[in-house]
């Protein structure tokens, strides 16, 4: 994604770059597109918020990270629950069989530990944050 946003910004810039030594912005479109700054042919160019984080309170970085651990969070769930249905039925269904419970006890044991380690992973996200606010105070 990071890539596109760079290929779109370049291609924007590459675009709108005055060769003639004119005055005056490039209207790519809707009248929003570029606006001369400086008078000097210089062009800025405005990209939107595309992740539309403008949460008040929250900079960019900590709405981006929010995004992604809510996105996580909303796969992780579904997926450790299944995961634990799943090792429950390998030992249901092993008759005794030592392999089969083992591996049922196993796939059981790496989906807690898989979500133990996302729930984790958004708690040390919440210190670091809360340190660099404190810091930046």
């Amino acid at each position: 994604m990071l890539i596109a946003m760079f290929a779109l910004t370049a291609s924007l810039h590459a675009q709108t770059t005055d060769l003639g030594g004119g005055k005056g912005a490039t209207d790519l479109g809707g009248g929003k597109g570029t606006t001369d700054v400086s008078g000097s042919g210089s062009k800025t160019i405005e990209i939107p918020n595309l992740l539309k984080c403008s949460a008040p309170g929250k900079s960019d970085l900590e709405c981006i990270v929010d995004k992604i651990f809510t996105f996580l969070w909303v796969l992780a769930f579904p997926i450790a629950t299944i995961m634990i249905l799943i090792g429950a039925y390998q030992i249901m269904t092993s008759q005794g069989n030592e392999e089969k419970v083992t591996a049922g006890k196993n796939t059981i044991q790496y989906a807690i530990i898989g979500f133990v380690v996302l729930v984790l992973a958004r708690s040390v996200v919440y210190i670091i944050t809360g340190l660099l606010n404190s810091l930046s105070k």
